[in-house]
């Protein structure tokens, strides 16, 4: 049985005073879920829409929805939101069980980050549609001393307009 902890950073965009992002983390029978839901653009608008579609996440899976139906549910829903101008999310999901399988749902965020024995490398999901929206997966086992980091395009987009014109990009994060 595997251990996880979980660290979260939140920093704050220049003259805003909530985030647009939202993190939850939370056990469910023998899984363990993270995820960060990234309210499309910033401030008080942005911050709810995160806070709102991670609880509605999370109400899914503690009913009994499979991880991968309650991201297809998510992302299908947003395209629905964007023809409606109502405020929705980008996301990364994971579940991750006792014995350390897990599985990662991308949805127009950056790609997570496994550093496994001192190497480190972005993991590349298998995209599929579900309804008019395409997500990303990505199976793995984690061993012992893994490290698998989710972040959302705030960290990608680091430095962008500051040296770096595309920002960090997640090659930029997974070097550092």
């Amino acid at each position: 049985m595997l251990h996880y902890e979980a660290f979260n950073k939140q920093v704050l965009k220049d003259h805003q005073l909530v985030c647009g992002d939202h993190i939850v983390s939370f056990n469910h029978k023998d899984s363990y879920y993270f995820a960060i839901f990234d309210g499309v653009g910033s401030g008080v608008y942005a911050n709810l829409a995160a806070i709102a579609n991670a609880s509605r996440w999370k109400k899914m899976i503690r009913e009994g929805i499979s991880i991968s139906e309650a991201c297809e549910k998510m992302a299908a829903d947003t395209n629905r939101a964007r023809n409606q101008k109502i405020p929705f999310t980008a996301f990364v999901a994971v579940m991750v069980t006792r014995l350390g399988s897990a599985l990662i749902y991308v949805y127009e965020s950056p790609n997570p980050i496994l550093s496994r024995k001192r190497v480190t490398r972005t993991l590349k999901p298998r995209f599929y549609s579900t309804g008019n929206e395409e997500i990303g997966e990505v199976k793995i086992d984690l061993e012992e001393e893994d490290m698998l980091f989710i972040f959302s395009d705030g960290v990608s987009q680091s430095g962008m307009g500051k040296g770096r014109a595309l920002g960090w990009g997640e090659d930029g994060v997974t070097s550092f």
